[in-house]
């Protein structure tokens, strides 16, 4: 059996490190002492610990930005952490077909107005980007229609506590202190009639 050409991997910007299957032909080092394993809550609150690592291939970038933790199976498949690599002199370009990702010494961006959305991102204590959007006297809330594709059926469980335990796990089931805090602060404001109580 010949060695793959490619390696698939998905291109996320919530992920806090880079992820892989070990079923890739990359050269895996099993985790040790001095190699550290990392957990990872999944959203069905499951716990998964990574078993090797390995540097994906990509040989402009440092080894710190390929490093990636291997776990025997990932439900979306590998996943390319957005984060890991900006974090290292990186700017990455998205638009709605297509990702790029370049060295920033290596672009010149310029502006005609002013960006419609602008967030920030605290690497590592805030691995998501964050943006905060005004509420205005003109927005009043829509109706949902449960048959609507974008519509997310969570928010029409009938049981709270259903819809609660929902919420938590998309959130990879953070310390209920945490979560208080980032609802108070307005970070979870997308989530339908959540709120700290």
């Amino acid at each position: 059996m010949s060695t793959p050409l490619f390696i698939n991997i998905k291109v996320d910007s919530g992920a806090s490190a880079n992820f892989h299957e070990i079923n890739h032909h990359l050269p895996h080092q099993s985790t040790s002492s001095t190699n550290p394993s990392v957990s990872v809550i999944v959203p069905n609150g499951q716990i998964m610990t990574s078993n090797t690592t390995t540097n994906l291939p990509i040989p402009t970038l440092p080894p710190s930005a390929t490093l990636s933790h291997g776990f025997p199976k990932l439900a979306s498949g590998s996943l390319l952490s957005v984060g890991q690599i900006c974090d290292h002199n990186c700017t990455a370009f998205f638009t709605d077909k297509s990702v790029k990702m370049y060295n920033t010494s290596d672009i010149t961006v310029n502006q005609h107005k002013e960006p419609i959305i602008a967030g920030t991102r605290n690497a590592p204590s805030q691995p998501l980007y964050n943006i905060r959007l005004p509420i205005t006297q003109e927005s009043k809330p829509h109706a949902i229609n449960i048959l609507s594709p974008q519509s997310a059926n969570a928010t029409h469980l009938p049981h709270l506590n259903d819809r609660i335990a929902f919420y938590h796990a998309t959130l990879f089931s953070p310390v209920i202190s945490t979560w208080i805090k980032s609802i108070n602060a307005g970070r979870l404001d997308s989530f339908p009639e959540l709120t700290a109580k």
